[in-house]
């Protein structure tokens, strides 16, 4: 936990110099990301948070070639793909178009809609590293 807040993990994206807690449920701090969609039987799930530079504000600054990763409670490491950068009315349930592997959906609101960086899990995802 972090100042008392159940986390699942760190949010970590290095093209914006980023490393964030994420906590288990929205009723979170306003420092922190948190889980907004749970996990789906393929492993994907979206993180959320407010429309800060601190957060996930400058998730549109993100292209394809960046790399995201969680590194969650137990210490396993999660690398994931930027594969797509958009607008969307609503926070998605996680799950890209035919997707085979696990997507991680980065949220930020924005307005009435939302910024989505669709991430797609990379082959080189390890676990028990931090």
């Amino acid at each position: 936990s972090v100042d008392g807040v159940d986390c699942t993990g760190i949010l970590q994206i290095p093209a914006l110099k980023l490393e964030v807690a994420v906590a288990a449920r929205y009723s979170s701090p306003e420092y922190m990301a948190y889980i907004a969609n749970r996990m789906t039987d393929n492993g994907s799930f979206s993180i959320a948070s407010e429309n800060r530079d601190s957060l996930l504000g400058r998730i549109m600054d993100l292209s394809d070639k960046h790399d995201v990763f969680f590194i969650d409670a137990r210490g396993s490491r999660f690398a994931y793909k930027v594969s797509a950068v958009y607008t969307a009315k609503e926070i998605p349930d996680g799950t890209g178009p035919d997707q085979q592997k696990p997507v991680l959906n980065l949220c930020c609101p924005l307005g009435k809609q939302w910024f989505v960086a669709e991430c797609i899990a990379g082959s080189e995802s390890k676990e028990g590293q931090s």
